[in-house]
């Protein structure tokens, strides 16, 4: 009996403690449960960014426009209205935010308006974020006041240059297409001035007066060329002569980018030429059987190509403030005649320079001088600043209206190159002639 009752108390008393063992392991789980979901929070908590990430719909906005903002915190989108934003800068009394929106005034001017906001996180951990919204003035065709760039001299061209290149950059110019043309920022027309002056070292023949010599030496030449005051007198004045001018197809001609296989299509970029004529200069010098001059090799094989693509670039980008990491060089095809005693065409050379001089077609949108098998409408631009006849003239440092070169061959003989005479007609010149026609260069900014 006694056996019996000792037997059923011991299980009794394995089934209390295998009840208070289970009792305990399912304690300890559910703490260490509890401790790796703290610890996951505590890690997302951590991982959190310090900062709101503000970005404006629309970073560039004219006077009267408005923008909306992503905010996100991390990788999670906050609601605008849920951010306290505010905007600070000199303000037109209407520029202000509201309803999570940038108002700015029809009255604001042009410059950079600060962006900062403040969201109270989950956690109760308050985090700040800021952005930068640039608003543009187009009713001035000075890219400067444009884009609100108060620096001045090499600075302030740098500063200009960079203000457009980001602009195009964020998609400025696709969005500038769709509207209408009058409220477009950048236009044809709007200008660059070479505030600072510019300088372009020596390359060893000709000079900037109109004398020339025709002797084989190393004779310094040197442009010095500062600003005049007056408009219709500055040397260093770029101009925006066409926008998206080299294209994949167009209606204008009928132009198509002379693509390679697998090239991809052309930057958005704007055009710039100098308005008038900072310098005269030779195309070629003479040859020993033609002592004359030659356009052998056409413009690609030409001294004047070499001029512009190491001196003159040189001292845009050094001197006048140009940056070059704004620059695109197109493919350009032009007519490279094989032989200086020949005036038949040969196959067009297809070249890349930053700095460059227009062909007969990117001014005048037809043929007159040049050779007609190697640069056609099917594969030379048109630049919309030349369809005003006027424009084509330009003017010398005597501010007189002067000649200035092209980059297309003469067609009937073996020694002259096209050029723009003092009246803004199609002509052409000897490649050595004296005194020298005008150098008015182009390049894109993309």
């Amino acid at each position: 009996m006694a056996f019996i009752f000792a037997r059923l108390w011991g299980r009794r008393l394995t089934a209390a403690f295998s009840a208070a063992l289970l009792t305990t392991v399912m304690l300890i789980a559910a703490l260490f449960f509890a401790s790796c979901k703290i610890s996951g929070a505590s890690k997302d908590i951590a991982a959190r960014p310090a900062n709101l990430t503000i970005t404006p719909d629309s970073q560039y906005l004219l006077p009267g426009g408005n923008t909306s903002f992503n905010v996100k915190f991390g990788e999670e989108t906050i609601e605008s209205e849920q951010v306290k934003l505010n905007v600070s800068g000199e303000l037109d009394s209407n520029t202000k935010i509201k309803d999570g929106k940038l108002l700015v005034g029809t009255g604001q001017a042009a410059g950079n308006l600060s962006i900062s906001g403040t969201y109270q996180a989950p956690d109760a951990k308050s985090v700040n974020g800021t952005a930068v919204v640039k608003v543009i003035n187009p009713s001035t065709k000075s890219i400067k006041e444009k884009f609100g760039v108060d620096a001045t001299g090499k600075d302030g061209v740098e500063a200009a240059f960079k203000e457009l290149h980001a602009f195009i950059q964020n998609g400025g110019l696709k969005k500038d297409a769709a509207e209408d043309p009058n409220k477009r920022v950048i236009k044809v027309g709007d200008w660059i001035d070479l505030e600072g002056g510019l300088t372009v070292a020596a390359h060893g023949a000709g000079d900037n007066t109109g004398g020339f010599s025709y002797s084989y030496n190393d004779e310094a030449w040197n442009a010095n060329i500062t600003v005049n005051e007056n408009d219709q007198g500055k040397l260093s004045r770029l101009i925006v002569v066409g926008i998206n001018s080299f294209h994949s197809s167009g209606t204008e001609g009928g132009y198509k980018y002379p693509k390679k296989e697998g090239e991809t299509d052309p930057p958005q970029h704007v055009v710039f030429q100098f308005q008038n004529i900072p310098v005269s200069r030779r195309m070629n010098p003479p040859v020993e059987d033609y002592p004359i001059s030659t356009n052998t090799g056409g413009y690609p094989a030409s001294e004047m190509r070499d001029y512009l693509t190491k001196n003159f670039l040189t001292g845009l980008i050094k001197t006048a403030g140009v940056p070059e990491g704004v620059l695109w060089a197109p493919a350009r095809l032009l007519s490279a005649r094989a032989k200086h005693d020949k005036k038949e065409s040969s196959s067009p050379a297809k070249i890349r320079d930053m700095l460059w001089l227009p062909t007969e077609w990117d001014i005048f949108g037809m043929q007159t001088n040049s050779i007609g098998a190697d640069e056609t409408a099917a594969n030379q631009a048109r630049f919309e600043y030349y369809v005003v006849p006027i424009s084509r003239k330009k003017l010398d440092a005597s501010k007189n209206t002067a000649p200035y070169w092209l980059a297309s061959t003469y067609y009937d003989n073996k020694s002259s190159f096209c050029a723009v005479s003092g009246t803004g007609d199609s002509s052409y010149k000897s490649a050595s002639t004296a005194p020298p026609p005008g150098v008015a260069p182009a390049f894109c900014v993309y």
